[in-house]
Formats: C-alpha cells, structure tokens, sequence
C-alpha cells in the first residue's frame, strides 16, 4: 500500500528523531569540542566567561557561594553581576564536570535544547513536524545564534526562550498549572543572566498575548490576570539573583545615560541577512565583521529562511505570525541605533533602556521570529501546496542576492590604520596599525555558493512536501544543507584552541603569595594598550601571551588579583579611580600603586613579563592623618605623585560628623587572615584612629571591631575604612548581602507558592 504525501516524513520528524538529528548536526559542526581536546576561545568566552566559570567552579569546590570576586578590580561583587550565572541550576555541568570541555558541553547543550524548544512551539503553532524541524534548525543555525559563542550565558538564554513562550502562551490561554509552568521555565531563564535577551522574550509573550485579547476582547481580564501572575512568580523564584544584582546596579558605572550609539547596525547591514561578506572585512586572525559593528560577528540569516519567513507573514492563516513580523521589523529598526530616530524616541520613552548596551542587541528578536515564521511558512505549503509562490519568492531573494553581490564587487578593505576607533578598541583581538590594507575576499563568490545551497534547500523542502516514500531523505537532507551553509557562511567565526592551552599556569605562582588581594599585579596603561592591539596570525601564540600577561579576566585562572579587570558592573567610585590610574599615560603614581598593593607591575622588556616591586604596602593599614576632601579633590591628590597612602587618608566631608577626636597616631598592625569573604587583622591604637583597607568599598561588607558592629566608611575614594577606638582590638569584615538573603527568603517562598498551587490547581481540575 502506498504511502500519502507527507505521512513518512511527518513520522521521521517526530521530536525524538529530530533531536538526534540536532545533536549530530551539532556534532559534525564542533567535534573536538564534543571530545574535549579543543575549546571555544574568541573574544568574552575565553578572557571573562571561561575565567569567571573557573572561579566559580573552585569557589564550589571549596564548598563557598562566591558572593565576592578578591581578584578583579581591587575586588567586585561576584554573584551580583547575574551573567556569571552563580544561581543557574544548569551550571552543575561545568561545576561538576572537568573544565574546559564541560563548558563546551554546556554551551552546546543548550544550543541544542534551544532548537529542541523552538520545534516544540513551531509544532504547537503549525501541527506540522516538518515545518517544526525546520524553525528548530534555523533557529541554532544562523548567523546571529553562532555569533552568540562567545557569551555562554547569552546561549542559556537563548537555549530556554522558546520554551518560555510556549509555555506562556498556553499559560495566557488555559491558566492553572501552565502559570507554574511558565513561571519555573521562565526562573530558568531569568537566572542565565542576559537581561536583554530576557526582556524581549516576555515582549514577545506580551505581543502574543494581546493578539488573543485582540480576537476576543473578553479575555483582557484573564490575560492580565494570567500574565502577572507568571511575571511574579517569575521575579519571585529569581528573587535571590535580581535583588542583589539591582542594588549593585544602583551602585555601578552604569545609569539611564549609559547606552550609547557603539556597536549599531550600518544602515546598509541588512544586506548582510542574505550576503555575509557585503562590506565586510577580514581580521589578521581571519574573522570578519561589519564595519562599525564589531558586537556580532555574522547576522547572518540566509535566504531560505527568509524566503520562508516571507510566505509565512503573506500566507499563513494567522494574526501571530504578523504581530511578530511587525516586532521584528521594528527590532531591525531599533538596531540601527541613533542612525534613525527611533532608538531615541524609544531611549526618551522608557528610560531604562539606557542601561543596556549596542543596539544591535535587538536583532536577537530577529533571530528568533524569523525561523517561527519560516516554519509557519513551510506549514503553508505543506498544507495548501504553494509551491509556485514558495518558488516566486526564492527566486526574488536569490536575485536579491545577486544585486547585493554585484555591489560587493571591488570592495577592498581600508587599510588597518582607518579602521573605527571603536571597532580596534574593542573588537576583543587586534592588529598593527600599520599592516597594509588587503583585498576582500571575492564575495561574489561567497554569495554564488550561498544561493546555490539556497536553491538546493528551496527544491528538497519543496520535493519533500510531494513525495511519497523518500519524503523524509529529502526533508533531512535539506536541514542538513542549511545547517552546513550556517556553519560555513563565514570564516572562523567560532575558533577554538587546544584545551591544554586553559590548565593553570606556573608563572603565576610566585606572583600570588597570599590568596584574595593581599598582594596585586598591575597591568601598565601601556601594556594594556599593547595586549589590545595585539598583533598576529598565530592565535595560539595571541592566547599564550595574553595568558602570561594576566589580561582581561584571565588572572582568575592562576588566582592573581590585580588592580583592574572585567568585571561587566563595577562601583561607580572605583571605576573612577581605575579610569583616572589608567589614563596616566606619562607617569604612574606610585604611591597609589603602593597604597593598592601592587607587588608587581608589567616589565619594561614585553607585556608577557612581570617586574616586581618592592615599595608595595599592606592591605590592612591604620593611623594616617585624616583629609575631609570631596571625591573629585580626593582623586586628584591620591593620583599625584607625592600620596602616600601610609600617611595621609581621604574622606568624604559627610563622615566628619562621626569622627570626633580621630586622629593620627602609631598603630601596629598584625596577624592580617584575608580569605574570600572575611578579612581580620589585631590592631594596637594608641588612641582613636582609622584602618583603611586597600579593597573596594562596597555596603555589603559589614565590620565589627571585637565582635561589635561599627561603620564601614568609604577612603582615599573607591575603598574601605573602619574606625578604630584607641587600644588592642580585632576587626573584622565580612560580605553579607542583606539583599540576597532576603531575596532567598523571597525565593522560598515563591517556590513553595508554585508547589502549593500547582496541588492546588491540579485538584480544581479533578474536581
């Protein structure tokens, strides 16, 4: 008996056997990252999220919550930065598992449950496997999502957003125990810490919303009552991340003014949807970038995605599907940043918007409407056999692409030199300013190869809507085709390096003496500049002295505190203190650098090279005479060349009040213990005085002076204080985040709601 149209390909594309199929895909594309013997390294994931991970894996180890970081930035708050994601359940992969390769596994793991998600939901919205594959395989395999390798924590946020709007779409819908549902998948997602990608996921459950509430009126009551019931008990469970994460933000560098116009789409970069290569240019190390962007190393969505895209907006049955059209055109916009008005009306509108950064954030919307859409699409010609229109359209965006490709002729790239600004300050590797400028790559040809794999896909997903016993061979053998054109679309766009290269190093040993700051290194500014713009070919070599010279995050790796670092938030007062230091150019105050701690300082001879020093002072001090100074007058005398920070100590004029009868006398200080998230020291006054603590100030550090609790005061700027009554006495400082205690009261709570109202609900329905 013969089979109809569609049924075998229908039955090999049920959720298990496409799994496996995303998973050897996955596979095929990073095989000695699945194996462990090589490792993602480019940009963030290797100098700050790889570091960040280790840390926090030996803070696991040790059996500690790393609340604070003693090594970046003369100390930061750790677990309140969110995208170190310390709260993510998921991170039990690389915290039991062995670094490198578990954080590969990690990132791959939810690439793959991302595509499983957006199959699920493409499925609920078409009813056709073949049209859910497709979403899922576009949705891992485009350009947008590969770029997103370098941020693993944008990949967990990715990897459960469709799984957030399926849930709360039918949340919004049939209410009771979706609500809990909802709530615990959208927990997960808000604890992966990306707060942008986060914030658009629950746009596009609001927009989906409202399009029900739009075709029955009647159900606004219900939606809002549904939706905010989800949102709470979202926030509820996060609760133990997002309060102390909102008062380091209130205490950060970063205010409603912060965003800038820096990493915004070009207005001619929607050419890049369909061309990758259009005004693109190559790196020495072989990646390529658009100019001016250098946030997303592809946007690349190809052209049967969005061809299928097109058909599903014109032609599937379904208000959704144009609602999301008008967000993601609107995302379009929005990543063009200030090049249009709208990025500032939308700043204007709703301020908070100014917290986040690059405008090109916004095409992650795309990245995920456009492969829903596609499937929708496929769904439409599968079901109502418009494979004439499916062919209209493919052959308007191939000869889209051909007129793309034919501007692309002659393109040449601009000499190293005359490249952006912005784009060498923070394109994460660099170059000689001097190289000579070199040809671009032919991308005529680049976009032959693009639109031949295009056609290939349009015709097999056409052929496998009609045959009737290898319906599925040819369904498979497009999504594999789209998977290789994503892989291949773009050069090197997620290198890796040989995992031996990450193993902690032995350098560093002699350079960490006593853990968690009591000694630091100090990157010069123009060492730092150097390791910036880094020159080479040989990434191996790049990595190796980027390792040596501790840049970025990577002092995490061998335990080195330093004096800056990468922390995404940091104190506004010590990031000050930190900008001012590294923008002194011609002279470095050594005094600062003594009050600091600073043990070594990067050698005269190669950035990879460290000297040490040996006019470094201890952490712990006390009996310097008090200066009442404002901020601005204070930073200009502890960077001037003659601060010594053993004598003079610089507070703010509010602390005089309390500080009747201090003064400066002889104090000994001894047996300093500094651990992570304690400090003691035994001091003898011979009269009332003050100890300051080389350590970044921040309010969740509490001191009691012989078990009696006292005022932690803000010094010399950015760090710690404590007054110190005359006499023989042990201080103490701990970090104790009030806000994270109650937020882990809140989250227990909320979580005990969930479970009583999933009973609760599941007994109603019974009944």
């Amino acid at each position: 008996m013969n089979s109809e149209p569609g049924e075998s390909l229908e039955r090999w594309l049920r959720p298990g056997p496409f799994g496996i199929f995303l998973l050897l895909a996955l596979f095929a594309c990073f095989p000695s990252v699945w194996l462990g013997t090589e490792s993602f390294f480019a940009r963030d994931y290797g100098v700050l999220a790889y570091p960040n991970i280790s840390f926090q894996r030996e803070c696991f180890w040790r059996g500690e919550l790393p609340m604070w970081n003693p090594y970046s930035n003369c100390g930061q708050p750790f677990l309140a930065q969110w995208g170190t994601m310390t709260l993510y359940p998921g991170a039990l992969i690389y915290l039991l598992l062995p670094l490198p390769w578990s954080l590969g596994i990690f990132c791959l793991a939810h690439v793959w449950l991302g595509g499983l998600g957006m199959y699920l939901l493409a499925r609920r919205w078409t009813d056709t496997n073949f049209a859910a594959a497709l979403a899922g395989t576009l949705y891992v395999f485009n350009g947008i999502l590969l770029a997103s390798f370098a941020w693993p924590n944008y990949l967990a946020t990715l990897g459960w957003m469709p799984f957030v709007v399926l849930l709360a779409e039918r949340a919004t819908r049939e209410g009771g125990r979706w609500i809990v549902g909802a709530a615990v998948v959208g927990a997960l997602q808000m604890l992966t810490g990306a707060p942008e990608i986060i914030l658009f996921t629950w746009l596009i459950v609001g927009v989906l919303g409202l399009c029900d509430v739009a075709r029955a009126p009647g159900s606004l009551l219900p939606f809002a009552k549904r939706i905010f019931g989800m949102v709470l008990l979202t926030a509820g469970l996060a609760a133990a991340q997002l309060l102390p994460f909102f008062d380091l933000l209130s205490h950060s560098q970063r205010d409603v003014a912060f965003a800038t116009g820096k990493w915004q789409l070009p207005l001619w970069g929607w050419a890049n949807f369909l061309v990758p290569l259009y005004n693109a240019f190559e790196t020495p190390w072989g990646q390529y970038y658009q100019y001016d962007q250098a946030f997303l190393t592809s946007v690349y969505l190809g052209g049967a995605a969005l061809t299928l895209a097109l058909l599903g907006l014109f032609r599937w049955p379904d208000w959704r599907a144009r609602a999301l059209f008008v967000l993601a055109v609107l995302a379009v916009v929005l990543a063009f940043g200030t090049l249009t008005p709208a990025y500032g009306v939308i700043r204007k509108a709703v301020p908070f918007v100014g917290l986040g950064r690059y405008p090109v954030k916004f095409l992650l919307v795309l990245a995920f409407v456009i492969p829903l859409l596609a499937g929708c699409g496929l769904a439409a010609v599968v079901k109502s056999r418009l494979r004439s229109g499916l062919f209209t359209l493919a052959l308007l965006v191939a000869v889209t692409m051909g007129l793309i490709a034919w501007a692309a002729q002659g393109q040449r790239f601009a000499d190293y030199s005359a490249w952006p600004e912005s784009f060498r300050a923070n394109v994460g590797y660099s170059w000689n300013q001097n190289s000579p400028g070199k040809i671009l790559p032919d991308a005529v040809m680049n976009t032959a190869i693009r639109c031949g794999l295009f056609a290939l896909v349009i015709v097999l997903l056409a052929a496998a809507t009609r045959a009737a016993r290898h319906g599925a061979a040819l369904a498979f053998a497009a999504l594999a085709l789209i998977v290789v054109d994503a892989r291949l679309h773009t050069p090197k766009q997620n290198p890796t390096l040989p995992s031996a290269l990450f193993a902690r190093q032995d350098w560093a040993r002699e350079m960490s003496p006593v853990p968690s700051g009591a000694a630091r290194i100090f990157i010069t500014p123009q060492a730092e500049n150097v390791l910036t713009y880094s020159t080479g070919t040989n990434e191996a070599r790049i990595w190796a002295v980027k390792r040596r010279a501790e840049w970025s995050s990577l002092n995490l790796l061998d335990g080195v505190a330093k004096v800056n670092g990468s922390s995404t938030l940091q104190t506004r007062e010590q990031r000050l203190v930190e900008q001012t230091l590294y923008s002194m150019t011609n002279r470095l105050p050594a005094g600062l650098l003594d009050f600091l701690g600073v043990a070594w300082i990067t050698s005269s001879n190669a950035v990879d090279e460290w000297s040490p020093r040996a006019t470094a002072r201890p952490v712990v001090s006390a009996g310097q005479e008090i200066i009442f100074a404002d901020d601005a007058a204070a930073l200009t005398e502890i960077t001037r060349g003659g601060f010594d920070g053993q004598r003079v100590l610089y507070l703010p004029p509010a602390a005089r009040a309390g500080l009747a009868g201090t003064s400066a006398v002889p104090v000994v200080v001894t047996n300093v213990v500094i651990t992570s998230h304690r400090l003691e020291a035994f001091l003898n006054a011979s009269g009332p005085t003050i100890a300051v603590i080389a350590q970044s100030y921040y309010p969740a550090w509490q001191a009691t002076i012989d078990d009696a609790p006292v005022p932690l005061l803000r010094g010399n700027v950015a760090f710690q204080a404590v007054p110190v009554p005359a006499g023989s006495h042990r201080l103490v400082l701990t970090y104790s985040d009030f806000n994270f205690r109650a937020g882990l009261g809140v989250s227990a709570a909320a979580l005990l709601a969930c479970l009583v109202l999933w009973l609760r609900l599941g007994r109603l329905r019974s009944e």
